[in-house]
């Protein structure tokens, strides 16, 4: 069973948080509250007010994001709440302060990524063999096509009008020079050709059973 509750602030004698517990206890708990519930205690005191008992998890997830919709957020200036997330459990709606984009930032740019070894590219190739992608085949509807051009159209490509630096141009060059492009049309052998057949039967085989699932 769970509950639903709120949190009043008494000096402007409005909600302020919304909340859901497997016990009347959570709702006086001041422990796991985010920062800005803190911030609003240290200015003024308050009152708990449990809104349902004996629910269902379930039911109590939905009343709060019901809750949470009805006051609205003081994050994305909907409402009074400072709840971060949009209420039932999971981080929707949930947005990161600057310091928080700032350490995920950095985090990102100074991480070292391991190059994959030749017997991991293998495994890779071998376990791709014969797949086909799931949009082969399929064709954008006129509507689509149509959404498309509009979303991209006046859009300017972010290095146009940018010369490239000696710099650039000879790490691209070098690139090249290392891994250079495929040949088109090369021949496929015999035994590859065998090879992508299986990998196609045994793909369109697995669709079948699936869709008689």
């Amino acid at each position: 069973m769970a509950i639903v509750y709120r949190h009043i602030r008494l000096d402007k004698n409005e909600p302020f948080y919304i909340g859901i517990g497997k016990t009347e206890k959570r709702a006086y708990e001041k422990i796991k509250r985010n920062q800005f519930w803190h911030n609003v205690i240290a200015k003024t005191n308050y009152e708990v007010e449990i809104l349902f008992d004996d629910l269902s998890w379930e039911n109590a997830e939905e009343k709060e994001k019901e809750f949470i919709k009805l006051y609205g957020k003081r994050d994305n200036n909907t409402g009074c709440l400072v709840n971060i997330t949009d209420g039932g459990g999971g981080t929707l709606g949930a947005r990161h302060n600057e310091e928080s984009r700032r350490k995920i930032g950095e985090e990102s740019r100074n991480r070292k990524r391991t190059p994959r070894s030749a017997e991991t590219k293998e495994k890779l190739r071998l376990a791709n063999l014969g797949k086909v992608g799931n949009y082969l085949g399929m064709k954008h509807s006129e509507a689509t096509k149509l959404k498309l051009r509009l979303a991209n159209l006046g859009k300017v490509g972010p290095n146009k009008g940018k010369k490239m630096s000696d710099e650039t141009k000879r790490k691209i060059s070098e690139t090249k020079k290392l891994n250079p492009a495929p040949k088109r049309y090369v021949k496929l052998s015999e035994e590859t050709k065998k090879k992508v057949s299986e990998g196609l039967k045994r793909y369109f085989a697995n669709k079948r059973l699936n869709n008689d699932k």
